[in-house]
């Protein structure tokens, strides 16, 4: 079908990055293995899936259960969890909480202008889920553990949230000092051309030279 004949060109495109680049576009490499991990699951093939997954944390140098500041390991990880959804929910939650937390740690090292034009994975659909997930486990079993890491994992999202609104009002905060300086750089300019006197023009290129260095 559509899912299968999508696999030939991935891992054509893997092993020319592999050959030619391995070690400077892992990133690159990493996001065709997590496609190719995403196309198996849809395939019903969690096992094939898990691999490609795994590899793509292996290209960060990521160890089983840390933490790396990266998009991709954080899709990555979710990865994981949906396949381990279909063999072991506490494999699957595990994974989900390392995905939820990542997310976390990417945010908080990377800076708002990046975030505002790379978004990370999530909206918070995933830590739903996973919060969802916890508290099967607890009305299950009753043990407390499951309680306390849906807890958890609610506060971390109210800070993910948090962080996203702080990054907000970042970009916005420099988008209108953007604008405000352009509109003074227009103004020098346009008196610098008005300008007859050769002091006076002078004093108007050295604060034009001023506000194009502090842009």
């Amino acid at each position: 079908g559509k899912n299968s004949n999508a696999i030939e060109p991935l891992l054509v495109a893997e092993n020319i990055l592999v050959e030619h680049f391995s070690g400077s576009r892992n990133r690159e490499i990493a996001k065709i293995k997590i496609d190719l991990g995403n196309l198996f699951l849809l395939l019903n093939a969690p096992e094939k899936a898990k691999h490609y997954f795994q590899d793509a944390l292996t290209l960060f140098s990521v160890e089983p259960g840390n933490l790396f500041p990266e998009n991709t390991v954080t899709t990555a990880y979710e990865g994981l969890g949906k396949c381990w959804e279909l063999q072991n929910r506490d494999s699957a939650i595990a994974n989900y909480i390392l995905a939820v937390r990542n997310d976390n740690y990417t945010a908080q090292l990377i800076p708002a202008t990046y975030n505002s034009i790379n978004k990370n994975f999530t909206d918070g659909d995933l830590a739903e889920k996973t919060i969802t997930l916890l508290h099967k486990k607890y009305l299950e079993t009753r043990d407390q553990k499951w309680l306390q890491k849906q807890l958890w994992i609610t506060e971390m999202s109210k800070a993910r949230k948090l962080i996203d609104a702080n990054n907000e009002v970042k970009r916005e905060t420099g988008d209108s000092i953007q604008k405000m300086n352009f509109a003074v750089l227009r103004n020098e300019y346009q008196l610098l051309a008005m300008t007859a006197t050769d002091s006076s023009k002078k004093l108007i290129a050295a604060r034009i030279r001023a506000l194009e260095s502090s842009n």
